[in-house]
């Protein structure tokens, strides 16, 4: 075997073990952020969400119910303050709908259009399952504060998202920690830190999540409490009837 070729087969070993290795990565990755996503989020159930925006115009306070069914389908509906009471928005598949209680058709909105004036976008609010939407690239295990963190940075499956996200994920109980959010020029956009968990039987029943934003100088609080696991009915979660969804 002439030397040319045995480099060759060597170089195909070692191609064939890089790509091997970063299979794996996104293996395990998704493995966990899916763990992560299920710790936080019910696969089917409702919470009541807070939401508080700091900025230029000062604070304003937003009262929300959210409703979860699988992966793929989330909407929220505005009970506070009366302005806003059954805005609704809703993640459908792939698209967000949003639709203001005066009007007599939703609009689709892209996932970074800002919602409710606060540095979280609509896809920050209605996207809860990170697994779904993005793949991981890096994974390490790292001391952090004392604990065993899941270190990943993944990136989109789809466009119009964000172009990086590095996340930060308890070893042990799979709690998400935190997040930084990076632009298509490797810029840094947000932060969110999640603190506040609070646990009923080992069971996620609220936590809460601050949003910095880099490029506004501004940054919001969101608090999710009244976790439940429940069936919901199907209109919830249908663009056709959207109209339909009201506050109780």
């Amino acid at each position: 075997m002439t030397f040319i070729k045995k480099a060759g087969i060597i170089a195909l070993f070692i191609l064939t073990g890089v790509f091997a290795f970063a299979d794996d990565i996104e293996k395990q990755g998704q493995t966990i952020l899916d763990q992560a996503d299920k710790r936080f989020y019910p696969v089917e159930g409702s919470m009541k969400i807070s939401l508080n925006a700091e900025g230029m115009d000062g604070r304003k306070e937003f009262r929300l119910e959210c409703y979860k069914k699988g992966s793929l389908y989330q909407t929220v509906v505005f009970v506070s303050p009366t302005i806003n009471k059954n805005n609704v928005g809703m993640r459908s598949g792939n698209t967000i709908y949003w639709k203001e209680a005066k009007w007599p058709k939703s609009n689709i909105m892209s996932y970074q259009a800002t919602f409710a004036d606060s540095t979280f976008s609509f896809g920050d609010i209605l996207t809860g399952d990170m697994a779904l939407y993005y793949k991981a690239n890096k994974l390490e295990k790292i001391k952090e504060n004392g604990k065993e963190v899941y270190y990943i940075v993944v990136e989109p499956k789809n466009k119009g998202l964000y172009a990086r996200v590095d996340t930060w994920i308890d070893a042990t109980t799979f709690d998400t920690l935190k997040r930084v959010y990076f632009s298509a020029s490797g810029e840094k956009m947000k932060s969110a830190e999640y603190t506040d968990i609070i646990l009923e039987n080992n069971t996620v029943k609220g936590f809460s999540i601050q949003m910095q934003d880099f490029f506004a100088e501004s940054k919001s609080f969101i608090e999710i409490q009244d976790i439940i696991k429940e069936s919901l009915p199907n209109f919830l979660f249908n663009p056709m009837d959207i109209g339909r969804i009201h506050t109780k």
